[in-house]
């Protein structure tokens, strides 16, 4: 059943992770961006343009950190809001 949906104006995506303590949602961009939302409400937070070719993974760490691998060959590894 679905619960709920949100439209992205971007391109589509490749992946989308939820941060463990369930308060961050980051996307994997065919825009070569990494979107990062608030979980609950798909407020943006922030856009991550780091890459230089579709961001095809993301990833949270148990300690909040995330990673994003590209097909630039690049893995980026970012700290964003800091869980409390």
């Amino acid at each position: 059943q679905v619960r709920g949906t949100h439209e992205l104006t971007n391109p589509g995506i490749a992946d989308l992770k939820i941060r463990p303590d369930s308060k961050i949602l980051a996307t994997a961009g065919w825009d070569h961006r990494v979107r990062v939302f608030q979980w609950r409400t798909m407020r943006p937070l922030a856009v991550l343009a780091f890459h230089s070719a579709t961001v095809h993974c993301v990833a949270f760490d148990a300690t909040g950190l995330l990673a994003a691998g590209s097909g630039d060959q690049r893995i980026s590894v970012w700290s964003l809001y800091p869980p409390t």
